[in-house]
């Protein structure tokens, strides 16, 4: 058979299939230079590995010499919640601990008083939690009952729910409407612990669980509805600042972005870093001083909103060493 073209069938395929390989090659060694083109997060990332170290021993030694432990976190990554209830389980049997404040709302409360009450333990008792968002959550409340049936009645460790009563709003709220109500939870959580423990017990150790977006230190968070109501209050933590001054330690836990969605509103998205940390601790949870540490460069923070509600971080990227008094890498992952 004869070709006009002088070409023999099959070579321009076999030049495509060259040209395709050559594009794809390409495209592969963009995408490896383009995650090695920050060399700052590479610096930070090694920081974190030099300095971590394990979260509970360290949580420990921090409770001895502060008056509140205050942990931020995304409320639905269950991991994170592991590192609470460690980390609560140590300072209660050392250094000793009157309350933990939860993310939970106010009309809780009684189920929670009857649930600790309760002996032998009757987990029917307690209040319900939202699938696999509320999960770390229970976790947690039976950690403490089993925490309390070790210590004793004159050690027991109390729960407080620090959320209005009628909290989460509706998903049928505007927008508005859920603005509104979430910039009231901060100071209505102040005003819990102050009300029932801390006005009669003034010097009472505490631990506080609450979304990472309040934890924040230097960091305002902006939650606006489509560009009409705007709330930018202080955060839980700037508020128990104000109470507790050089007493309060506050704790950062990270998580993956996907889990940011579990509170309501607006929740902690993380920090940018959360798969650095991974490949650098594997699945061991660990903890990283931070202490205003000027070789841990910047961290990427977001946040993640219900439908109509937009969040703006000021600034997005603080620095990392002052976003808290240590960041933590959960782990399990």
């Amino acid at each position: 058979m004869r070709y006009a073209t002088g070409v023999r069938p099959g070579r321009p395929r076999r030049l495509a299939g060259t040209i395709g390989f050559l594009l794809v090659l390409g495209a592969v060694v963009a995408l490896l230079l383009l995650q090695r083109v920050d060399p700052e997060r590479d610096t930070t990332v090694a920081r974190l590995a030099e300095i971590g170290v394990d979260p509970v021993p360290h949580l420990a030694q921090a409770a001895r010499g502060h008056q509140a432990l205050l942990f931020g976190l995304p409320v639905a990554d269950r991991a994170a919640w592991r590192v609470v209830i460690a980390a609560t389980d140590s300072v209660a049997r050392g250094s000793g601990l009157e309350a933990v404040g939860v993310p939970a709302p106010a009309r809780h409360q009684p189920a929670l008083d009857r649930y600790l009450a309760s002996s032998p333990e009757e987990p029917s008792l307690l209040p319900p939690t939202e699938g696999e968002r509320g999960a770390g959550l229970r976790d947690f409340y039976r950690a403490i009952w089993r925490l309390n049936d070790d210590l004793g009645a004159d050690r027991a460790v109390r729960l407080l729910a620090l959320l209005p009563a009628d909290w989460p709003p509706s998903t049928t709220s505007s927008p508005a409407q859920a603005v509104r109500r979430w910039a009231e939870r901060s100071a209505h959580a102040r005003d819990v612990l102050v009300e029932a423990l801390l006005r009669r017990e003034p010097s009472a150790r505490i631990v506080v669980v609450a979304d990472g977006l309040d934890v924040l230190r230097g960091v305002r968070v902006r939650v606006s509805a489509g560009g009409g109501a705007t709330s930018s209050p202080d955060g839980l933590g700037q508020l128990l600042e104000g109470r507790f001054g050089s007493g309060l330690y506050t704790v950062l836990a990270d998580g993956p972005r996907e889990v940011g969605g579990g509170a309501p509103v607006a929740g902690f998205g993380g920090t940018g870093f959360y798969g650095d940390a991974r490949r650098v601790w594997s699945g061991s949870a660990t903890l990283a001083p931070l202490a205003d540490d000027e070789g841990l460069g910047q961290a990427t923070l977001s946040a993640l909103t219900w439908p109509g509600v937009e969040a703006e971080l000021e600034p997005a990227r603080p620095a990392l060493g002052g976003i808290a008094d240590a960041y933590v890498y959960p782990g399990g992952g």
